[in-house]
């Protein structure tokens, strides 16, 4: 049982100013989350790999059951002659929840046009994603550590510098730690403006600023240089909460229909050939989102699931990593040759972003760049169609119908490569470049339907 509340109060009893507002708290449920700690994997020879109640993300320290009170075992045992992997869920799991909270302010301006102001917030608690348990082992520097031949003058996590030592040798495959304790955090305003259909016209347009933020964004544990996700094996949230990948600072939709007037003409076939006829148009208009940007290759030796994918970059000291206009001061390549030309111009699909900005961290160690700093391309689109509504009989009618899409033919860009680097350090040569469209190109359509 969740508390729900809500309130709607005619502020001056005039019945044209409303405040309305509520707080909920919602659950979800675990739809894929089965078998924990039965823990299947296939590896050459076939392998069957059981987990006892392990106790990742460290094996030698074990907590007591908080219902039970018993200590579980903290043994993995492979069975027969393979070694493989191991996917590990909570015992337990916390239920993924969220909090919402709203308040609006509504005013009528006419009899039929009301603006509304509103504020929309959101908080989830308890989100499920997780981290790579079994990368090479690490220690973790104080400030002027030496990693390998690498002075880190803020200190960081060094990794093994040569081969493969994983954390628990048993499984030679990764092993998938979830968790539960990741968050969101949603806050938005609003304005939205509209008219109810009187005399053929009725439209409506809105307005939102908003901001969102979260350790976690589709709930995933790899693949992460595609969803805007960042995983790293200590498992710190801190090192991976920025922008939530879905975040839309700015977003305009409007719509509109107006219903032609019908003429009065003595010919009857042309009063059915010039009334009927309605015009509707949907626009919008919205700032991009963001991504991340990745190393490419394995450069802190990690060893763990998509380990390419979970490493960053270092950013220059002073840069901005969100630099998608201007020009590139330019960027040379290890051996010399020309990575980035100097004056090389930005928010081009050639080259969104400046990748100079960002440079490769040194061998064994992680990068400071943050996750979703980079905002991607915005949108802009026109939609627009004609509908005409002749009547044949009282229970039969002909609609004909032209449908115009992207009818200015706006060019939306999908997000740009973020991969930075090639395995030899040089700049990879597709860092900033854009190949797709989010939309399509002008299309129209013609329909005609018989109503019955």
């Amino acid at each position: 049982m969740d508390p729900r509340f809500g309130f709607a109060w005619d502020v001056f009893s005039s019945g044209k100013t409303a405040l309305k507002g509520g707080f909920g708290i919602f659950r979800n449920q675990l739809l894929h989350n089965n078998g924990y700690y039965q823990v299947i994997r296939s590896s050459p020879g076939g392998l069957l790999l059981n987990a006892t109640n392990p106790n990742f993300p460290d094996p030698n320290v074990a907590s007591a059951h908080p219902v039970t009170g018993v200590v579980p075992s903290r043994t993995y045992n492979p069975t027969g002659t393979a070694q493989g992997g191991a996917h590990v869920l909570p015992e337990v799991p916390a239920t993924p929840s969220a909090m919402h909270w709203n308040l609006t302010l509504d005013q009528q301006l006419t009899p039929n046009t009301t603006v509304r102001l509103g504020y929309l917030g959101s908080h989830g608690y308890h989100l499920e994603s997780g981290y790579p348990a079994n990368t090479n082992t690490y220690v973790d520097l104080a400030a002027g550590g030496l990693c390998g031949t690498t002075v880190l003058p803020g200190g960081g996590r060094c990794f093994a510098p040569a081969g493969v030592h994983r954390l628990r040798p048993d499984f030679s495959g990764g092993v998938d730690f979830a968790a539960f304790d990741f968050n969101s955090f949603y806050n938005a305003f609003t304005v939205t403006f509209g008219r109810r259909a009187t005399r053929g016209l009725g439209f409506e347009a809105s307005y939102a600023f908003s901001r969102g933020t979260d350790d976690t964004s589709l709930g995933l544990r790899w693949r992460v240089n595609s969803t805007s996700e960042m995983r790293l094996p200590d498992g710190r949230r801190n090192t991976y909460h920025g922008l939530s990948g879905f975040d839309m600072r700015n977003r305009f939709v409007s719509n509109i229909t107006y219903e032609l007037p019908r003429w009065a003409l003595a010919n009857a076939f042309a009063a059915k050939l010039v009334s009927g006829w309605q015009v509707n148009s949907i626009v919008t208009i919205q700032g991009g989102t963001p991504f991340t940007a990745w190393v490419g290759f394995d450069r802190a030796n990690q060893a763990g699931q998509n380990a390419p994918e979970q490493q960053r970059p270092d950013l220059r000291p002073g840069a901005n990593s969100n630099r998608t206009s201007g020009t590139s001061a330019g960027c040379n390549n290890p051996n010399g040759s020309v990575a980035i030309a100097p004056g090389a111009r930005l928010g081009t699909p050639d080259l969104f972003f400046d990748p100079c900005v960002f440079a490769l961290q040194p061998r064994f160690t992680y990068g400071n760049a943050g996750r979703n700093t980079i905002i991607g391309p915005g949108l802009v689109n026109f939609d627009i169609n004609l509908v005409k509504n002749t009547a044949l009989t009282e229970r039969m009618s002909l609609q004909f119908r032209a449908e115009g899409y992207n009818i200015f033919n706006n060019v939306n860009f999908l997000q740009p490569s973020s991969r930075m680097f090639e395995t030899n350090g040089s700049y990879s040569s597709g860092a900033g470049k854009i190949v797709g469209t989010s939309t399509d190109s002008r299309q129209f359509q013609f329909a005609l339907k018989l109503l019955f």
